[in-house]
């Protein structure tokens, strides 16, 4: 359950890096003309374009519905300052707050970062602008348009549909392959990640939630050792995250498997009660919900809901996060040491 609470700091974060292109000049290009071939390609969600095999976690968000809240609008601030997120507009072209869907994704040898957005005109200038080296244009298929280039000593690819969505991929160009080939319907073997043996075991209700994170098993190492050894045993992760009456969130956690009604239920909530009791529990007021967690259990799937109170989580997760934000923006890290849970849990001040 630590892991899960850790996966949902780390996700928070990287929304503010979704389809991060880099800075560029402020002329933008005129848009694309529509051209043939449009009913060729296949226009679904982000998801549909990442590959379930060697996938290691996934985050999806919907910005824009976020940002519409005006109760947790406080504490988005304070994860997101309003200069931070301007600055990231004017340097990539994408404004996460008019974002309607964008999306993260981790494999062992690429991140892929994505957001669907009418301004990839804008998007692809300020790419290759960024880029150290001549930028390599390709066409492979009509609407579809890949960028290829170094930025600082690592390569990045860029794929766009049209006036749709962008998708960069950080390291290898094997993401962008793959979703090129989503696209063009070409792949008939490979599934999409929420198509995969473990991900499909998730609830469809899950995919609702304006913020989510995915993580397929088998889990190991610390993964694994995380809820009270569930993990070990589970097949696949996810987290929901919904707004609630008043400045507090939802959050649902989803643990797929083959479970034992009773006893693994027990274990769950123990799990719970362990790492609200923790540093970082206590950091994010785990501790101290606006409303008791629930748990449920099928044979097939272990869930806890628990409404937790927006200001104190925000204020924990900019403390756990913010040398990862920071770093995402270019900014200089603090000198102390704010990942340092027990220092920073107000509850152990004087």
């Amino acid at each position: 359950m630590k892991s899960a609470c850790i996966a949902l700091a780390g996700a928070l974060a990287l929304t503010t890096a979704l389809c991060a292109t880099g800075c560029g000049a402020e002329r933008a290009a005129a848009p694309a003309a529509p051209q043939a071939g449009d009913s060729q390609l296949h226009d679904g969600p982000l998801t549909d374009y990442v590959p379930a095999a060697g996938l290691r976690w996934l985050a999806v968000a919907r910005l824009d519905d976020l940002a519409k809240s005006k109760e947790l609008a406080p504490s988005l601030e304070l994860l997101f300052p309003k200069q931070r997120v301007d600055a990231f507009r004017d340097g990539s072209g994408i404004d996460l707050r008019d974002t309607p869907e964008a999306m993260a994704a981790g494999f062992d040898y690429a991140t892929v970062y994505a957001a669907r957005t009418d301004q990839v005109a804008i998007v692809e200038e300020k790419f290759a602008i960024r880029l150290t080296t001549e930028p390599k244009i390709t066409s492979p298929y009509p609407l579809l348009r890949t960028i290829t280039g170094i930025v600082g000593s690592k390569p990045e690819t860029l794929l766009t549909f049209d006036q749709r969505w962008a998708l960069v991929s950080v390291g290898s160009r094997t993401p962008i392959k793959v979703a090129t080939l989503f696209a063009a319907k070409r792949l008939k073997k490979t599934v999409p990640a929420l198509s995969g043996a473990a991900l499909s075991e998730l609830p469809d209700s899950l995919h609702a939630a304006p913020l989510r994170i995915y993580a397929p098993g088998p889990f190991q190492g610390e993964w694994a050792r995380g809820a009270a050894g569930i993990l070990a045993s589970a097949t696949a992760l996810g987290v929901a995250v919904e707004p609630a009456p008043g400045q507090t969130l939802w959050v649902t956690i989803h643990v797929a498997g083959a479970w034992t009604d009773i006893d693994d239920k027990s274990r769950l909530a123990a799990a719970w009660a362990q790492l609200a009791a923790d540093p970082l529990g206590r950091l994010l007021s785990l501790d101290d919900p606006a409303e008791a967690p629930e748990f449920f259990a099928t044979p097939e799937l272990l869930s806890l809901k628990v409404r937790l109170r927006a200001p104190p989580l925000a204020q924990g997760l900019r403390a756990a996060v913010v040398a990862e934000v920071d770093e995402i923006f270019g900014l200089k890290k603090n000198s102390d040491s704010e990942s340092d849970f027990k220092k920073l849990d107000p509850k152990n001040a004087n």
